[in-house]
C-alpha cells in the first residue's frame, strides 16, 4: 500500500473517526456525506456520523470542499510549506472523486488516517498515492489556530 518507508506509525487502528475527520482535527465523529457501512466487528460501537449542514450531501469532490470549506479551508495552489497556515491535500481517484485527505504538520510532513486503521506520519504526499487513495491533486489551506 505504502511506496516508501518514509512513514511511521502514530496510533493503533480505530474506527470512531476517518481521514476527513483527522485532517480537520476532529477525532470523535466519522466525517461521511453517505451513511457509513457498519464497521466489521463495531455493530453496536457509539461512532457519529457527521457531515457539515449545508455541504452537498454526495461523495464528490465538490461536496468534500464545502466541507472542508465550513472549517476555514481555502483553495491554495500548492503543498508547499507556508508559515501561518495548515494545508491539507486531497486525493482524487482517475475519475475525479475524493478517496483521501491528509493535512500538513508545522515542519512538512504530513499525517494521515487510513479508513478504519492507523494513523501515521508521511514524509511526502506520493507515499500514499496509487490504486487505494488515489493522487494527491488538490490544495486547501487555512490559518493556523482556525
Amino acid at each position: 500500500m505504502l511506496k516508501s518507508s518514509g512513514y511511521r506509525l502514530t496510533s493503533p487502528p480505530e474506527y470512531y473517526y476517518n481521514c476527513i475527520a483527522w485532517a480537520v482535527g476532529d477525532q470523535d465523529r466519522y466525517w461521511s456525506p453517505l451513511p457509513r457501512p457498519t464497521a466489521v466487528g463495531h455493530q453496536d460501537s457509539p461512532y457519529q456520523e457527521y457531515w457539515p449542514p449545508g455541504a452537498p450531501q454526495e461523495d464528490t469532490l465538490i461536496a468534500w470542499k464545502g466541507a472542508l470549506s465550513q472549517e476555514g479551508f481555502v483553495d491554495c495552489t500548492s503543498e508547499t510549506l507556508e508559515d501561518g497556515f495548515e494545508k491539507i491535500a486531497i486525493y482524487v481517484d482517475d475519475g475525479g472523486l475524493p478517496q483521501h485527505v491528509a493535512r500538513q504538520l508545522p515542519k512538512g510532513l504530513w499525517t494521515s488516517k487510513l479508513g478504519d486503521d492507523c494513523d501515521l506520519e508521511h514524509n511526502t504526499l506520493r507515499a500514499l498515492e496509487g490504486e487505494r487513495y488515489g493522487t494527491a491533486k488538490y490544495f486547501m489551506k487555512r490559518p493556523v489556530g482556525n
